[in-house]
């Protein structure tokens, strides 16, 4: 009995005792404080129902009833535009003696094969031509080229009547050029030109003619070009001509020649791998020079000399060939004879020229 009355009282005291005192005033424990947990945050985002075969719309104009979630954002890729590689002029041979020796820097520059019509107009005069050209060229260093290049030409003349002229014209020539490097900024072009011109039937002093000139070229800068010089073309009616002026190439697909007597402006179109194809308007000083032999026995010398203006196209490819068409209109035409009367200042025509140059 003693033993439960003492069990109870120790029971009744310890109650207490714990209920008076907090457990944060023993000794011997440590508070711990753990920090609340937080809630995730769920973005807003609007997923909308899954959409059936039966809620597509028949017709292209209801898509836009469709519901689309607002913070949904949609990024369409650029196309992707196909370009060709552009035409490296650079990889041709030779290349600081294309720009100073090019066709259409000089009077005596083209060295082509083909064919140039100049119809006959009403006052009984027309010209057409066929034009053949070799070429032989050495380099005995990189700052030099020297060639040699063959050259004939048949020509076919209609009219005139009075005075009477054979049908038919030839030049053969050999046409020796030097071109020479004398520094980074400055070169130069010499040429000799003994030629044969005739009807064949006057193969006398008359036929030979001894054309000859040259050029110095100085790099203003990269694409700035002066160039002058003159030819001497060994003619009655046109002994020798000057040349000069410049010529600017901004970029690699324009070239403007302001050059006397052949100005030229060219524009690059298009371009592939191996060829580049370009656009352009011109002028050149056009005409010839031949011993004639008069059905009166007289021996005499025929010139003719026009101005031309053509447009065409033009392909270059890699080894500096190139394929030409172009078309225009002749105009300041003179028919001269050297001892017998007759000279003629004829109207204007047409050109047509199809061929190479090189």
């Amino acid at each position: 009995m003693r033993c439960q009355i003492r069990s109870l009282a120790l029971g009744c005291i310890a109650g207490i005792l714990l209920s008076g005192f907090p457990l944060s005033t023993f000794a011997w424990q440590e508070a711990i404080s753990l920090p609340a947990p937080q809630a995730a945050e769920v973005p807003d985002v609007y997923v909308p129902p899954p959409l059936l075969l039966e809620d597509v719309p028949s017709d292209a104009e209801s898509l836009e009833e469709i519901p689309v979630s607002p913070n949904v954002e949609f990024t369409i890729p650029p196309s992707r535009v196909f370009e060709l590689e552009p035409f490296d002029e650079s990889s041709m041979n030779s290349d600081w003696l294309k720009p100073f020796s090019s066709e259409h820097l000089a009077f005596w520059r083209e060295h082509r094969g083909g064919l140039t019509i100049v119809p006959m107009n009403s006052q009984g005069f027309g010209i057409t031509e066929y034009n053949m050209d070799g070429y032989l060229g050495i380099e005995p260093n990189s700052d030099t080229v020297i060639s040699a290049i063959p050259h004939f030409s048949w020509a076919f003349i209609s009219g005139p009547t009075t005075p009477d002229v054979d049908p038919q014209l030839y030049d053969l020539s050999l046409e020796f050029n030097v071109a020479h490097k004398l520094s980074p900024v400055v070169d130069f072009h010499i040429q000799f030109k003994p030629t044969f011109a005739t009807d064949w039937d006057n193969k006398s002093d008359d036929a030979f003619r001894f054309i000859g000139g040259g050029l110095v070229a100085v790099h203003l800068s990269p694409t700035l070009q002066l160039t002058a010089g003159g030819t001497y073309l060994d003619r009655p009616d046109l002994p020798a001509i000057p040349i000069g002026g410049l010529r600017w190439t901004p970029r690699t697909d324009v070239e403007l020649d302001a050059i006397f007597p052949s100005p030229r402006f060219s524009f690059r179109y298009a371009s592939t791998e191996e060829k580049s194809h370009w656009l352009f308007v011109g002028g050149e000083l056009g005409g010839g020079s031949w011993a004639i032999d008069h059905t009166s026995g007289l021996n005499d010398r025929l010139s003719y000399r026009d101005i031309r203006i053509t447009v065409g196209s033009e392909s270059r490819d890699k080894d500096g060939n190139r394929e030409v068409l172009e078309f225009g209109y002749v105009f300041d035409r003179h028919l001269d004879f050297q001892r017998f009367p007759g000279d003629q200042k004829l109207g204007g025509t047409a050109i047509i020229r199809w061929g190479s140059r090189f």
